[in-house]
């Protein structure tokens, strides 16, 4: 009897396999995507380090920097600045703003 259960279980549970498509290994995925007047999501890093966003001149570590972003700025916009925000460098003066609202 319990030999008959397993039968009837494993051929009732065979069911027939889909086809398997795969995308044409030779397919863009940067077409469809556009990067024209792009601005880092909020909580994002944005692209620092490797390359400031709009509204930002360099990259002071991960932090987008607008203005003097050199030593001393830099070091500032790192530790008052997230990663969400631009530092915004004038003389002496550091402050952290959204991207939304720029420098």
């Amino acid at each position: 009897m319990r030999r008959i259960v397993l039968l009837a279980l494993s051929l009732g549970g065979c069911a027939s396999v889909p086809d398997v498509t795969f995308s044409n290994p030779d397919a863009s995925i940067a077409d469809s995507a556009s990067t024209s007047d792009s601005t880092p999501d909020s909580g994002a890093s944005g692209v620092c380090p490797s390359a400031p966003p709009s509204g930002a001149n360099s990259c002071c570590g991960d932090i987008a920097c607008s203005g003097d972003c050199d030593g001393e700025h830099c070091q500032a916009c790192e530790d008052r600045c997230g990663t969400d925000e631009i530092c915004c460098t004038t003389g002496s003066t550091v402050k952290c703003r959204s991207f939304d609202d720029g420098c």
